[in-house]
């Protein structure tokens, strides 16, 4: 029952923080093509 329950939570915790990295990469990586995008132009 012990194994149930840490199991549980630990299927929880993954569905809670994916989503949570994929937006924070989404983030970073359009913070990342910011600088690009400027020195390409000039």
């Amino acid at each position: 029952m012990h194994a149930d329950l840490q199991k549980a939570i630990m299927v929880g915790a993954v569905e809670r923080v994916r989503p949570k990295m994929m937006t924070e990469v989404a983030i970073v990586a359009g913070l990342c093509t910011d600088p690009l995008k400027h020195r390409v132009r000039a």
